[in-house]
This record gives C-alpha cells, sequence and structure tokens, in this order.
C-alpha cells in the first residue's frame, strides 16, 4: 500500500466515525482545537492528522486506534444503517449521561441517611439541615454534564452546564446561609457575583463561538 492509500483509509474512518457519532466537521474541529477545513483535508486523504490527534478521535468516537487506522468495510453499511448506529449512539450517550447523574443523586441519598442515622440519632437533630446535601447535588450533576458535554456535545451545552454549575452552587450556599444561621446579609453579595461571572461565562463562550467559525 502507497502513501496516498494509507492517507484515503484514513479520511475514509474518520469520515465513517465522524457520522456514526453523528457530529459535524465543524463540530469534530471543535473538538480537536482545529479547523474544519482541517478534518475537511483528512477525510479527503490529503494530509493525516499526527499520532496524538488520531488518539483524541478515537476517544471521541469510543473506538480504538487501529480502528481508524486500519483495514475497514465500514464503507459498504448504507444509509439507513449509519442513521440508525447515529441513533442508537446518541441514545446511549443520553443514557450514560442520566445514569451518571443519577448515580450523584444516590450518593446524596446514603450521605443523607448516613448522616441522619448516625448524627440525630444521637443528637437529635432535626433532618432539615442535613437535607442540603440534596441542594448541593444540583452543583455536582451539572459538573457530570459538563465532562460529558466537553467529549460529545456543543459549545452551548457547556455552556449551560458550567451556567448550571454556578447558579446551582450560588442557590446552595444561600440556602446554607439560611439553615445553618451564617450571615444572611452576603446573600446579595453572591448573588452579585455570580451574575457578573455568568456575564464572563456568556461572553467566553461567544468568543470560542466566533473564534470557531473564524478558524473554518
Amino acid at each position: 500500500m502507497n502513501e496516498t492509500d494509507f492517507r484515503k483509509r484514513i479520511g475514509n474512518n474518520i469520515s465513517y466515525y465522524r457520522k456514526a457519532n453523528g457530529l459535524t466537521q465543524s463540530a469534530l474541529a471543535e473538538k480537536l482545537n482545529y479547523s474544519d477545513k482541517a478534518v475537511s483535508k483528512w477525510e479527503r486523504g490529503e494530509s493525516v492528522p499526527d499520532v496524538y490527534v488520531l488518539y483524541t478521535m478515537s476517544e471521541i468516537f469510543g473506538c480504538s486506534l487501529n480502528d481508524i487506522i486500519g483495514q475497514s468495510s465500514n464503507n459498504d453499511i448504507t444509509d439507513e444503517k449509519l442513521d440508525e448506529m447515529i441513533k442508537q449512539m446518541q441514545f446511549r450517550r443520553i443514557m450514560i449521561t442520566s445514569l451518571s447523574v443519577g448515580l450523584v443523586w444516590l450518593v446524596a441519598s446514603v450521605i443523607y441517611f448516613i448522616i441522619d442515622l448516625i448524627v440525630n440519632s444521637v443528637y437529635g437533630l432535626g433532618k432539615t439541615e442535613f437535607a442540603i446535601v440534596f441542594m448541593y447535588s444540583v452543583p455536582v450533576s451539572f459538573i457530570v454534564t459538563l465532562i460529558f458535554s466537553k467529549l460529545w456535545g456543543r459549545i452551548w451545552q457547556q455552556a449551560a452546564s458550567v451556567s448550571g454549575i454556578l447558579w446551582g452552587a450560588v442557590i446552595s450556599l444561600t440556602v446554607s446561609f439560611n439553615v445553618f444561621d451564617f450571615a444572611e446579609k452576603s446573600a446579595y453579595k453572591i448573588y452579585a457575583a455570580a451574575a457578573i461571572f455568568q456575564i464572563l461565562i456568556v461572553l467566553w463562550y461567544v468568543m470560542r463561538k466566533k473564534s470557531s467559525k473564524k478558524q473554518s
């Protein structure tokens, strides 16, 4: 096999796994910090990405590095089968994300009942104070969605997850102030600071989106 055939093989495999994962060339380029023109050249076999980029692709696609550079019969798959594979991939991703978020709430429930069993039974405190653990599960859940959105999602999904982390943490803190009689006067300062951070988050992701389009 000569170099041209090798580049075309890799290009065909990249194209197949990109489509199977429901990604556009721009979306894949965004995850790799490259332009969609570079992805287009790879898929046409005009150039080949370096080994690290190929490895990163294998993690994004959920396949092995050998699947990308090796001989493949993926081109024989019909559009109907490819659409079905994309739907299955999307469903699997939704399920993985949902189960991961569910695990966060399961851990929070276990922590709550352990505290209730040990602390409240000994000291006779009310249950309300320790129900705050469920409030803190909200920002933690958004941390989980941020991890998966950086791996599979788009920029707007990442921005939504970061915003969820911010406001989930802020609300949890203010509720904690009310429950544990902390300085309640500090609550408005926290909301003001959070609003400033929210503006910065929006500006940051807008800048990233425009930068990605400019590279294209």
